[in-house]
C-alpha cells in the first residue's frame, strides 16, 4: 500500500479506514436528503432559494413546485 501523505498543497497514497468511514457517512446524508419525499413548506422554500440566488448575484429564479411520488 502507498504511503499517505497529506500536506497544505498536496494529498496523495489514498484515504485511511477513518477517512473512508466519513466520507461513507457523509454520503449516506446526503443520499438520504436527495431520496427523501416529504412535503415542504413553500412559503420557506421559495424564499431561501430565491435568497442564494441573490447571494450568488443571480437573477431571482422562477421556483416551481410540483408534488412528488414516493
Amino acid at each position: 500500500m502507498a504511503k499517505i501523505v497529506r500536506t497544505k498543497t498536496k494529498a496523495t497514497g489514498g484515504i485511511t479506514k477513518r477517512e473512508k468511514s466519513l466520507m461513507d457517512e457523509h454520503a449516506n446524508l446526503w443520499i438520504s436528503r436527495a431520496m427523501r419525499t416529504d412535503p415542504i413548506e413553500p412559503d420557506k422554500i421559495a424564499p431561501a432559494i430565491e435568497g442564494l440566488y441573490a447571494a450568488a448575484g443571480m437573477k431571482k429564479p422562477r421556483v416551481v413546485i410540483v408534488p412528488s411520488r414516493s
